[in-house]
């Protein structure tokens, strides 16, 4: 397919902008300068550092980033619906996203984790807790023990990582399960990331409401708050509005 101005051609690999129908060498002989259009072109689209073809080791890709990049500057491998590995999202195929579980996942270089919750509905939760779910669908999942748990605990056996964190306020309407109020979202969060919190592991998250440098959250957990339509400096974490794009769920 010719391409009608080759400049504006933008890729992350190289590759061959054709102009005419000419091969390369014959091209390179009788016409010079349709030989130079034949090569590649690459354009750096951002000032970004990309992890591409990367052969080392996934569980700790991020000890190769200096500590003064910010996380807006890396293009962070992650996954949708996280939590729908499990068997009773399984039972639903098209809910079914994931077939590895959490820490797999993390293990293969995903640093950015989609988790969407509802209160409890058939799959009874505690007080300060929230299932898991894809939209009316009930992963029988728990935030705290099957999302929070494995996650922190991966962190401490892998320092040098951080662990992007989407929280979204799922419509979990399937069978008994109910759409959680904001607050009782924050809630079981605070219980979380607050000094001297319910759970006492505040040490593993990152609150703030601006983006971080990779050497201020490594081991931690940063969060995306996607539980209140307008997230405030007085809310938990980053505004999903503001500081990425959203993972995009009306089809969910």
């Amino acid at each position: 397919m010719r391409a009608r101005n080759p400049r504006r051609v933008s890729a992350v690999a190289s590759s061959f902008v054709p102009s005419s129908r000419v091969s390369p060498r014959r091209a390179s002989r009788s016409n010079p300068r349709a030989a130079a259009r034949l090569r590649p072109v690459v354009l750096e689209l951002e000032d970004r550092v990309v992890l591409a073809q990367f052969n080392g080791d996934t569980t700790n890709w991020m000890s190769l980033i200096n500590d003064g990049v910010a996380l807006n500057q890396l293009s962070i491998p992650g996954t949708h619906d996280s939590m729908t590995y499990g068997s009773y999202a399984i039972g639903f195929p098209i809910t079914q996203c994931q077939t590895e579980d959490l820490g797999t996942q993390l293990n293969h270089g995903v640093r950015y984790i989609d988790i969407r919750v509802a209160s409890g509905g058939d799959y009874t939760v505690g007080p300060l807790d929230l299932e898991c779910v894809h939209g009316k669908v009930e992963l029988h999942m728990s935030f705290n023990n099957d999302v929070v748990a494995p996650v922190e605990q991966w962190l401490r056996l892998h320092p040098t990582e951080t662990i992007i964190m989407q929280i979204f306020n799922d419509q979990g309407t399937y069978g008994t399960a109910r759409y959680a109020s904001t607050q009782q979202v924050e809630d079981v969060v605070e219980a979380h990331v607050n000094h001297n919190s319910y759970f006492g592991d505040d040490a593993y998250w990152y609150t703030g409401n601006t983006t971080p440098l990779l050497g201020n959250v490594r081991g931690k957990i940063v969060i995306i708050n996607r539980w209140w339509d307008n997230v405030s400096a007085t809310h938990i974490g980053l505004n999903e509005n503001v500081n990425h794009t959203r993972d995009d769920s009306t089809s969910d």
